[in-house]
């Protein structure tokens, strides 16, 4: 059984990584798709007063009336001590529907794969 803990944040600006996608769904779903955190790593449930098997992602109960999305364009690189930008082409839709990024969203895509 994986344990369920969520925490709410109120935000305006989402921030998305594109380097490893190539358009903004593709982004969006890497945001959402969370960690297994287990093992040595397990969340200590402090009202079971054990370590747990949990999954840690971010996904958006409630969604601003206007929501900015930051496309994260830069890394750095360690090894020679740079700044990298990425130009690689990436595709944004005219109409973003953010439901499957939402809780009710992965609870019925969650829902299907279960069935």
């Amino acid at each position: 059984m994986v344990f369920k803990y969520s925490r709410e944040e109120d935000f305006t600006l989402l921030s998305v990584d594109i380097r490893h996608s190539q358009n903004l769904k593709e982004s969006l779903e890497q945001y959402v798709i969370g960690e297994l955190l287990d093992g040595p790593n397990a969340y200590f449930c402090e009202k079971c007063n054990k370590k747990v098997d949990t999954i840690k992602r971010t996904c958006f109960k409630k969604l601003p009336p206007i929501l900015a999305i930051q496309l994260k364009r830069f890394d750095y690189d360690w090894e020679r001590e740079t700044p990298i930008k990425f130009n690689d082409y990436f595709e944004f839709p005219r109409e973003l529907d953010m439901e499957p990024y939402t809780v009710q969203g992965l609870a019925k895509a969650e829902g299907k794969l279960r069935s």
